[in-house]
């Protein structure tokens, strides 16, 4: 074979091979293409899955609600037909039903703003969002300063997770061209009771709502404005929400109280001639109010978020479900909630660790040696807040 023809043959090798016989085989599945959004959310109720969250729509003024809000982008969740006819909704009561009605219905399940899975996916716990639903007769709120009500939505394990309840599976929702729509399997409840107002519908707190009463009493008779009551209540000028890990009454009699009466006595302990002792200054230069001593056993339950009071960097939306506790336990465990001032106030934490058995969420009083508790009922969402109930025993040292 002469040099040229040996040449044309090498030529006509290394043509041959190309770049695709020499690529490696694939591994795992093909990520699937997802193309942009090409409707509204809108447009998106029109689907066969909507037609009772449509009907509901057509006959709300939610149209007008949404143009007049001014947002460019909504996040809506979306109910199912079967959401609707799990709460007992049919046609007939949709075409009947009071259009204010249907306003709060769905305004409360539209929230402002652009918030895509991986919005959600990343957190390691709840994002509050405020709904397109607000309220003039929620207890101190006004056309001037409405109430807002929020949700709180996060990701957990493969679950769309609102007010620490999974209510669809995970990667089932769609990008709108202004925003987002996440279908949910079960209606969204708004809250009607604020802590305090709950407390009193379940005789379980009798002794809990004795305990605070108490000790309103004795900061009244010292002129100390320290008044749980009020906290519960939900009263805005502390412009906080927080979480309480209620103690029921069986928690007060496995700690010993077993009537308001023990209470009592045990109060009566921590005061010198009827009367609290004076403010002073600890170790540490903070000025530290006395309390009654069965608050010093309460406040880890949650009252002493409300007592830190609003401004100077202090944390207003405490809101823990138990996804948040079960994600995020170990962060919020200790939590500064507002720092401290040297010769003023002290620093406010959260009193508690949080853990979880097999799922289950737990909470210890910080730095206590006993075991931790469980939480028997959780995830009670309250106008100001969330409610746990601590069923055991009281969060003690």
């Amino acid at each position: 074979m002469n040099k040229m023809l040996l040449a044309a043959v090498v030529m006509l090798l290394v043509a041959s091979c190309t770049k695709k016989d020499i690529q490696p085989a694939p591994v795992g599945e093909a990520v699937p293409y997802t193309p942009p959004a090409t409707r509204k959310w809108q447009a998106v109720m029109k689907d066969p899955s909507y037609t009772y969250w449509n009907a509901a729509w057509r006959r709300s003024r939610m149209d007008t609600l949404v143009g007049g809000s001014g947002a460019a982008y909504y996040t809506v969740f979306m109910a199912t037909d079967k959401a609707f006819t799990d709460a007992g909704w049919t046609m007939a009561k949709i075409n009947a039903a009071d259009t204010a009605d249907l306003d709060t219905l769905l305004a409360y399940h539209v929230a402002p703003g652009f918030y895509r899975p991986d919005n959600l996916s990343t957190l390691r716990g709840s994002l509050a969002l405020k709904t397109l639903l607000t309220s003039v007769h929620v207890a101190d709120h006004s056309p001037g300063n409405p109430y807002i009500y929020k949700l709180y939505a996060g990701y957990q394990s493969d679950s769309l997770v609102i007010d620490g309840k999974a209510v669809n599976k995970w990667k089932t929702g769609e990008e709108a061209l202004n925003g987002y729509v996440y279908p949910i399997e079960s209606l969204l409840k708004k809250p009607e009771m604020s802590m305090l107002q709950y407390l009193e519908s379940d005789p379980r707190f009798s002794l809990f709502l004795a305990a605070i009463r108490i000790s309103d009493q004795v900061y009244s008779d010292n002129y100390v404005s320290i008044f749980n009551e009020q906290f519960l209540a939900g009263n805005p000028d502390y412009g906080v929400v927080s979480t309480l890990f209620a103690p029921t009454n069986r928690a007060f009699e496995n700690s010993g109280f077993h009537s308001a009466a023990d209470i009592q006595a045990y109060v009566d302990m921590s005061l010198v001639d009827g009367y609290l002792p004076q403010p002073d200054y600890d170790s540490n230069f903070f000025y530290q109010q006395p309390v009654t001593a069965i608050d010093s056993l309460l406040f880890p339950h949650g009252l002493e978020a409300f007592r830190a009071g609003s401004g100077g960097g202090y944390i207003t939306d405490l809101s823990f479900f138990t996804n948040d506790i079960l994600l995020n336990g170990a962060a919020i465990s200790g939590m500064l909630i507002k720092p401290g001032q040297l010769y003023n106030n002290p620093p406010v934490l959260v009193h508690l660790r949080f853990s979880s058995d097999n799922d289950r969420p737990m909470v210890l009083r910080l730095g206590s040696a006993r075991a931790p508790l469980p939480l028997v009922e959780t995830n009670i969402k309250v106008l100001n807040g969330v409610i746990h109930v601590v069923d055991e025993s009281l969060l003690l040292p």
